[in-house]
């Protein structure tokens, strides 16, 4: 992980050390790197959605992220982050508001604060390879606006 702020190219800090207490999901300006293996989704227990969240003290990622889950699956969340998302081995289905895609080993995603969920419907475990990059709050609305905006902008300017 490294902190928000200049980044420090001099001393031997490790800012990650044994002894540094890593969060779930990065600040403005902060990032982690970490690996995850994601274990069949029917392994999970009924009451999965929230434990995993009390482990990963991710409740206000649940939240956010909830608005637009309908119900796909317990995993599904938002985090105000840039998401690096890299499949190192197995198959995992990427769960989104109106789509979804299966991602095997090479496959790399991109996400930029998106609600959705990881689910491995397989029988075997997934090992994925994330680097988050922390962003400034804004909620799912704040973003459709700009994004309609923009898109009207490109419109306008085309036919000018």
């Amino acid at each position: 992980m490294t902190t928000a702020g200049p980044v420090d190219h001099s001393s031997d800090v490790d800012a990650a050390s044994a002894e540094t207490t890593i969060p779930s999901f990065p600040a403005t300006g902060e990032t982690i790197m970490r690996i995850v293996d994601f274990p069949p989704d029917a392994v999970y227990p009924a009451e999965a959605e929230n434990a995993i969240f009390d482990e990963l003290d991710g409740h206000a990622e649940k939240d956010a992220g909830q608005e637009r889950a309908q119900s796909k699956h317990f995993w599904f969340h938002r985090t105000d982050s840039i998401d690096y998302a890299v499949v190192l081995s197995g198959e995992v289905t990427l769960i989104l508001d109106g789509d979804e895609s299966t991602l095997r080993a090479g496959d790399v995603v991109v996400q930029r604060a998106t609600s959705h969920a990881w689910s491995n419907r397989t029988e075997t475990t997934a090992r994925m390879l994330f680097v988050l990059i922390g962003t400034e709050p804004q909620s799912a609305e704040e973003i459709a606006r700009t994004r309609t905006a923009l898109a009207a902008d490109a419109v306008a300017s085309s036919i000018a």
